[in-house]
């Protein structure tokens, strides 16, 4: 869902200062379209069985295993923290 928000807020790299992105701040009316959304999905994923549901959570591992050190790099960039603890953070999920 695309915002159509007008604030922005600037993602920053702690460590170096530089501007890494600028992201949309969502409106009180997007949050409450995306709990309403979330509201009316969840009697379907609760009638998912255990066996469906557990795929859907393998397909999440295998995509964090693919995207490992994109996901330690960003999270580094983002909160300067250093790459072993990001991939400590990035590993246990």
């Amino acid at each position: 869902m695309e915002s159509k928000s007008e604030k922005i807020l600037d993602v920053i790299n702690p460590a170096t200062q530089k501007l890494l992105a600028k992201v949309p701040v969502s409106t009180r009316e997007e949050i409450d379209e995306a709990v309403k959304v979330a509201r009316e999905t969840f009697p379907m994923w609760r009638n998912t069985t255990p066996v469906a549901r557990a795929r859907y959570l393998f397909r999440l591992k295998e995509l964090m295993e693919e995207h490992f050190e994109e996901v330690s790099r960003i999270q580094t960039m983002e909160h300067g923290k250093t790459i072993d603890e990001s991939r400590g953070e990035t590993r246990r999920g």
